[in-house]
């Protein structure tokens, strides 16, 4: 059987190595994403999320720190040829803070109101 190792790579970036196979991995509190296998875990726990989930949450995980309008989130994150609306930023949003979010504590995607979203600092 072969070693594992995970190694910091930069901010929050990490190459986790298994018998010499390197995999990004994206972690930012206590949330990890496997960019390799399009996992997700918080604190250990696998996070089943649908695809556009799975893509929001990479996407903010790959760009902590800021904040993007829905409208940006739509052009980056969607198909350009896919009808889509704000209204699908706001449910998407909402599902994945049903999945990650943990009571008593401050919501992994940050509201800037009249702004956007960004990955939310604390907890």
């Amino acid at each position: 059987m072969g070693e594992l190792a995970v190694h910091l790579v930069g901010d929050g970036a990490l190459l986790q190595h298994h018998d010499d196979v390197a995999r990004p991995l994206r972690h930012r509190r206590d949330i990890e994403v496997d960019l390799t296998s399009h996992r997700v875990n918080r604190g250990g726990e696998d996070i089943a999320l649908q695809p556009m989930e799975y893509t929001l949450v990479s996407f903010f995980v790959k760009n902590p720190g800021q904040v993007f309008s829905p409208e940006a989130l739509l052009k980056r994150c969607w198909d350009a040829d896919a009808e889509v609306s704000s209204d699908s930023i706001y449910t998407c949003i909402r599902r994945i803070r049903k999945k990650l979010d943990r009571e008593g504590m401050p919501s992994i995607i940050r509201t800037v109101h009249g702004v956007g979203y960004s990955l939310g600092d604390a907890g």
